[in-house]
Order: structure tokens, then sequence, then C-alpha cells
């Protein structure tokens, strides 16, 4: 009995003698239940940490969802996939309205339909969101880039100003840049497709020369004019019964015919030139003053 009751005395001093390893056992650190999903993002894997922050919101408590459904839309947006950045924003918008985080999300889904291209979501969803208060002056600065975006030069610049005047706005100086290019859409030089054509119809050509296509109308000219003397002269050699005078005839017609309406759209391609150099401008300008 001896040797048994030794051999127990010698375990419990063994035991007690490593208190750290039974507080490892019976007290565990804690771990926050979205680290993973928070190193996933921290790492760029948006799309991954989008799928782990939708597993804890399952289970997390109403006050977090909303916090929670923010972030998803966040991984979406970093990801490049704003349908789906959109589609979550949407969901919070609907579901907790009364959030303080709902003039943001406002903001961050009228930034996802500025990068789709869909300018007029974008001040729906500025003026959703001053319902909820006064907004910064960076939803000014948003809905001002997707007026512009969308050709909508007065309402830019109108919404520039105001941003300008904002206290708290920031990029002044880029700011001002984008209102002097706004400022360019009523000074912009344009042609006329009606005079374009009327000038080709006196001069071959002309209207080309016109709307800035020289080469074109000197070829224009030439031709229409090469062909017309070419049926003169058949005319005068061969008489009106002379096939190879209404051939040339036929020929100078369709090409004077033709040039007219090519001056037309040469005045249509100018002005829509101009207009696409003035859009390229503007959106350089917004990207450098975006946020």
């Amino acid at each position: 009995m001896k040797r048994p009751f030794i051999l127990l005395i010698f375990v419990s001093l063994a035991l007690s003698s490593s208190p750290a390893v039974w507080a490892q056992v019976e007290v565990p650190a804690p771990r926050p239940q979205t680290a993973f999903a928070d190193w996933l993002f921290a790492q760029g894997e948006y799309a991954r940490a989008a799928g782990e922050y939708y597993r804890f919101l399952f289970t997390a408590p109403e006050t977090e969802k909303a916090a929670i459904l923010r972030t998803i839309g966040e991984c979406y947006f970093k990801a490049g996939e704003y349908h789906r950045a959109i589609l979550v924003f949407e969901k919070l918008l609907s579901s907790y309205p009364s959030s303080p985080l709902f003039a943001e999300t406002c903001y961050e889904a009228a930034y996802c339909s500025f990068k789709l291209g869909e300018y007029d979501a974008v001040s729906t969803q500025i003026s959703r969101a001053s319902a909820s208060g006064p907004l910064p002056p960076s939803f000014l600065l948003l809905d001002a880039a997707g007026r512009l975006s969308a050709g909508d030069y007065g309402a830019g610049r109108d919404l520039l100003d105001r941003y300008l005047n904002a206290p708290g706005a920031a990029d002044l100086e880029q700011a001002k840049a984008l209102l002097d290019l706004a400022a360019e859409a009523d000074r912009l030089p344009t042609r006329s497709p009606w005079a374009a054509g009327i000038f080709s119809v006196f001069i071959p050509g002309l209207g080309k020369m016109y709307s800035g296509q020289w080469g074109d109308g000197l070829v224009s000219f030439l031709l229409c004019a090469g062909l017309g003397g070419l049926a003169a002269y058949s005319f005068w050699s061969g008489g009106v019964t002379s096939f190879t005078a209404w051939m040339y005839t036929a020929l100078g017609a369709v090409f004077y015919v033709g040039d007219i309406w090519g001056s037309a759209v040469a005045a249509d391609r100018f002005n829509e030139s101009r207009r696409a150099d003035l859009r390229t401008r503007v959106r350089e300008r917004i990207n450098a003053v975006l946020p």
C-alpha cells in the first residue's frame, strides 16, 4: 500500500507544479470571431473576406449586423464587384433605415453607381442620404462628378459652387480646376450639320473643310470636279446619247450627294470629338478630386 500512496503523492506534486498548463487548458485565449475575415481583408482577399463576414452575420447580434453588412459591401467594392456591393448596401439601407451608418452607406452605394456609369443613380442616392440630415461636402462633390460625367454641366457647376463654399471642403484647387473645365462646355467650338451640307451644295468638299476635314474635303472637290469635267467633255464630244457621258454624270451625282451627306456627318463628328475630349479631361480631373 505504501508504493501506490507514494506514487499518488508524487503525481499530485508534479501536476501542481505546472499551473500554466492547467491555465492554458481551462481558460483558452479569447479570439475575435472576425479575426480571419479581417486578416483576409488586410491581405486583399476581398471576395473570401466577404464570405467569412457573411458567416459571422448569421450569428452576430442584431446591433452589429448593420456594421457587418457595410463591411461586406466594402469587400465587394474593393474587389470591383460593384453590382454585388450595391445589393449589400441596399439591404443595409432597407433593413436598418435608422442606422447611424445610413448616410455613409448611401454615399458608398452612390460611389458604386458612379463606377458603373449609372450617373442618375448617384444623384438618387445622394438625395436619399440628405433625408437623414446635413451632409458633408464630399456628398456634393460626388453628386457633381456624376452630373458632369453625364454631360449635365450646368447642374455640375452649381454643385461645385456649393462644394467650394461649404465649410470643411478639401482639395479646393482641384475642385476649382474641375469647375473651370465644366465652364468650357459653354465655349466648345461647334459646327452646324445644316451649314456644312449647304456649303457642299454650292462647292463640293467645302462642308467637310468647314468641319475640319481638309483632306477629305479636297478629295471630294477634286472627284466631283473631275467627274463633272469628264461628263461635260463627253457630252461635248459624243452628244447627249453618249453612254460615257451619262456614266460620268451618274458617278458625279453619286459623289456629289454623298459629299453633301458626308459634310453633315463630318460636322456631327467634329462636335462629338470636342465633347469627347472635354469628357476625358473632366473624368481625369474627377479621378484626381474624388477620394
